[in-house]
Parts: structure tokens; C-alpha cells; sequence
């Protein structure tokens, strides 16, 4: 694959962050990290504080190229984390950017389906770096497919995927069962709605007891 990286055009890129704005909120709020050298896609980053709704990070980018999908309804995406209104810049010890930690992280998902010719869709799961572990203690990410997805001129539908942090003992559940993304979801999410606490289920940097569906 060749790779040179691949951009939205003007009218995609208005498009798309004018979709990120209706949905999370204005960049007024947040930052924006570009990369300085790219590489497949160019994936920028836009951090937005959502006033007592926590962060939020999200590609803008990834979708400019297609992924090697079985499904042509399902070749474009781009990719959330949600985090904490405790997620502060600097942590105590080590004086470790979470910010820059967690949006490296994002840059790096977004190159995996290129680097190895596959997709990413909902369901699927894919290993964290040991950077990212180290900080936050999550080992894996499952992707859950965000409510709404973007239509850009030119290229059609983009999906927008939610990283659910998932610990080792998860993901060595979900990979031994049948259906385990499946079930493992649904009982993710029956649990923190049985403690009302859904705004929760996705957070990066909160940690929680491990959930192995019974």
C-alpha cells in the first residue's frame, strides 16, 4: 500500500468538523494536534472539554482513506476516546502529558488498519501500546460504533468508532467466547446502567472492577 498520506479536501474537512461541532461541541473548548510527519493518512486530533461532560478526543483525518473492508458500506472511519473532567494535563508523578499520551494513541490506532491491510468496525478489538497501559492501566480497546456518522461530499458515509478501555482478563474472555465482543458489550453496558452510571462506560482514565459477563 502506498504510504504516501491521503487528506480531505477543503469542503470534506469543513464537513467533518462541522460534524464533530454538532455532536461534542466547538473546538473553542479544546485543542487541536496536527502531525508533523504523516504517514497513510494525516490524523489530527481535536481535544474538546465538554463543561461537566468530560473530554473528549477525536480524529479528524483517518477517513480520507479507505480501509481493505469486506463491507463497502464500511470503509471509512474515524475514532474517539472519552476521558474524565479530572483528566488533568500533568499527573503528580513523572510529569506525563495525558493529553499528548492519549492523542498518540489515537495517531497510532488510526495507522494500524494501513499498516496491516484490515479494517477496524464495531466489535472488533485491538491491542493498547504499553505507553498508554502504563498510564492508564487498560491493556485493549473494543470499538463500539458511535450514534451518528458523517456523510462528506465525495466519499460517502464515515463511521465514528468509541474505544471502550478493556482490561487483559476482558479481552482474554471476549477472544475465548463465542460471540465475546457481543456479550461482552452488553454486559459492559447492563452494569453500568444498573448503577445509572452510563456517562462512565467509556472513560479512559477512571478505573473500575473487571466485568467478565457470567
Amino acid at each position: 500500500m502506498n504510504r504516501a498520506p491521503v487528506f480531505y479536501n477543503d469542503v470534506q474537512e469543513k464537513e467533518i468538523r462541522q460534524f464533530i461541532q454538532d455532536q461534542w461541541g466547538s473546538e473553542d473548548n479544546g485543542f487541536i494536534c496536527h502531525e508533523l510527519v504523516s504517514e497513510f493518512v494525516h490524523t489530527a486530533i481535536q481535544a474538546i472539554g465538554r463543561i461537566n461532560e468530560g473530554k473528549v478526543l477525536i480524529t479528524f483525518g483517518v477517513g480520507a482513506r479507505e480501509m481493505n473492508s469486506p463491507f463497502s458500506a464500511f470503509n471509512r472511519i474515524e475514532l474517539v476516546l472519552y476521558a474524565s473532567n479530572g483528566f488533568n494535563t500533568y499527573v503528580d508523578q513523572g510529569n506525563v502529558d495525558r493529553y499528548l499520551t492519549a492523542a498518540a494513541e489515537l495517531q497510532s490506532l488510526s495507522k494500524y488498519p494501513f499498516r496491516n491491510d484490515t479494517w477496524f468496525g464495531p466489535g472488533h478489538t485491538v491491542c493498547a501500546s504499553d505507553a498508554f497501559s502504563q498510564e492508564f492501566s487498560y491493556s485493549y480497546f473494543l470499538f463500539v460504533e458511535h450514534v451518528e456518522s458523517a456523510c462528506l461530499s465525495g466519499i460517502g458515509t464515515v463511521h465514528f468508532l468509541v474505544g471502550i478501555p478493556v482490561y487483559e482478563e476482558e479481552q482474554d474472555w471476549i477472544v475465548n467466547n463465542e460471540n465475546g465482543s457481543g456479550r461482552f458489550i452488553k454486559e459492559y453496558l447492563d452494569e453500568f446502567k444498573r448503577n445509572d452510571n452510563v456517562e462512565n462506560a467509556f472513560l479512559i482514565d477512571v478505573p473500575r472492577p473487571v466485568i467478565i459477563p457470567r
